[in-house]
């Protein structure tokens, strides 16, 4: 699999006819949101989180890529120039799944980012500067806009913890409605990631859940993210509170991972930051709680490709 993040990714513009996994409306499922199908266009960037994510670049810690919230799906391509003087000499909190990493500045020699500025007829995010950093970050938001939320991951645990949480995901799982495709009913479940969290008010979940058909010619896959929750200090089971279901080709499925997950400070909103990539480039999604045992996808960054 790629990176998780996508900032490392040049891309083009999607393919005209390539399946959109926001290609209809959202469905509520019990107390649950499955997302599987979302608005073509997600534009509700919450103004809580601040003008831009800023993303980090696995290869140059200092360099990062930025993303304006205005440029959704279909807002974005080689002909788009984005206007970085807002944003030059802008302090920026970095956040990861361990928590919190510190503050650092936004600078940039190029004031307007031209979208086609590679040399391989591919666009772009624009690139910038941030310093000083440290490794471990993911994502970052105007300073004083979040705090940060750190995630236990099932890898860190000790062995009988890890293995009881696997239990209490799997549980999770079982509460998902039935794939709509009755090939991957029969097919084991296997947690790629796992995290759980907790709040003054909630104790929750986060994961990525697979399922894969072998075959030579066409293997194909299944990928779930989901979010559950329980109150804070409860030991009954995790209530399932969103879920994306995508099925396909192997290499062809988006795969959902969480960057970091913060506090709004304006209004207290929690906030998943997630990046939805497949073999090609991706997108980043905005899963906002807004409601007890309600998450939805409230923004949705363009899909860069090739």
């Amino acid at each position: 699999m790629m990176s998780t993040l996508l900032l490392s990714v040049i891309a083009c513009p999607r393919e005209k006819g390539r399946t959109n996994p926001g290609s209809a409306a959202s469905t509520t499922l019990a107390t649950a949101t499955d997302t599987t199908e979302l608005t073509d266009t997600l534009v509700h960037w919450d103004s809580a989180a601040g003008p831009a994510l800023v993303l980090s670049m696995d290869s140059v810690p200092d360099t990062i890529s930025v993303i304006r919230p205005e440029y959704t799906e279909g807002q974005y391509s080689d002909t788009t120039m984005v206007d970085l003087r807002p944003l030059s000499h802008t302090r920026f909190d970095l956040f990861g799944r361990s928590g919190a990493f510190g503050s650092a500045m936004l600078t940039t020699s190029l004031l307007r980012w031209h979208a086609a500025s590679g040399d391989d007829d591919c666009v772009q995010w624009p690139t910038a500067t941030l310093m000083p950093v440290r490794r471990g970050w993911h994502v970052a938001l105007q300073a004083g806009t979040a705090t940060a939320i750190p995630l236990d991951s099932i890898n860190t645990m000790p062995a009988g913890d890890s293995a009881l949480f696997v239990a209490q995901v799997m549980r999770i799982a079982l509460s998902l409605p039935k794939s709509p495709d009755p090939a991957f009913q029969a097919v084991p479940i296997t947690v790629r990631s796992a995290y759980r969290f907790q709040t003054a008010v909630i104790d929750g979940v986060i994961a990525s859940l697979q399922q894969n058909i072998p075959s030579e010619a066409t293997p194909r896959e299944e990928d779930v993210f989901l979010i559950a929750e329980r109150p804070v200090g409860s030991s009954q089971d995790y209530q399932l509170a969103f879920f994306t279901r995508e099925a396909g080709k192997e290499g062809d499925v988006t795969v959902a991972d969480v960057l970091a997950l913060v506090t709004l400070l304006r209004n207290g909103r929690l906030a998943v930051i997630v990046s939805d990539e497949d073999e090609d480039g991706g997108a980043i999604g905005w899963i906002e709680r807004v409601a007890p045992r309600r998450w939805e996808m409230v923004w949705r960054s363009a899909y860069v490709g090739c």
